[in-house]
């Protein structure tokens, strides 16, 4: 058999070595200065966009452009990507994110700063697969072709990136501490 996985969704994830301490209270501090934007997040902290420059971010920053051109290369761009912006997300207890994509973007990700277990998977979705293509009750065993989600548990000091386009949201914060990410959007 000659396999072809046709239309991927790539899913990466790479493990880094930031300064979680210093990016924790950098987090923390912007929560303190503003007020939470009112978009994905069901409850917690949603930043506005941060300034590339900040001291306290130069780092990631750096970190970042060196993987996402490398997942891009998956894509083949002609054009060199650049990071549109990146916001900080700060979960307590039942603070979640719906489902959503990230428009006018072409790479998404996610930075675990501080994320305990049962601090709320990330879930992404093929629906249309499940709902109206493979039924449930004829499926012995789920894995990345049968299933219309997938499940990842954050991890700290991870980068997950993934194609914006694909659906995904974060699953309510059922541990008593708190979860804080770096999330972003890459595009030309």
């Amino acid at each position: 058999m000659q396999l072809l996985n046709l239309f991927a969704q790539p899913v990466a994830s790479f493990k880094l070595k930031e300064d979680l301490k210093k990016l924790e209270k950098y987090a923390l501090s912007l929560r303190k200065k503003q007020e939470s934007l009112a978009l994905s997040n069901r409850g917690g902290f949603h930043s506005k966009y941060i300034d590339l420059k900040q001291n306290e971010i130069k780092s990631f920053v750096k970190n970042l452009t060196k993987f996402y051109n490398q997942y891009a290369e998956l894509f083949a761009y002609k054009k060199p990507l650049n990071l549109l912006g990146l916001w900080i997300n700060i979960s307590e207890y039942k603070d979640g994110h719906s489902i959503h994509n990230h428009p006018d973007s072409l790479i998404s990700g996610v930075f675990y700063i501080k994320a305990k277990q049962n601090s709320g998977n990330i879930v992404f979705y093929n629906q249309d697969l499940i709902n109206y293509h493979i039924k449930k009750d004829n499926i012995s065993e789920y894995n990345q072709i049968n299933s219309g989600t997938w499940w990842l548990e954050p991890e700290e000091n991870t980068l997950l990136l993934f194609p914006s386009w694909l659906k995904h949201e974060v699953l309510p914060n059922m541990s008593n501490l708190t979860r804080i990410s770096i999330s972003f959007n890459i595009g030309k």
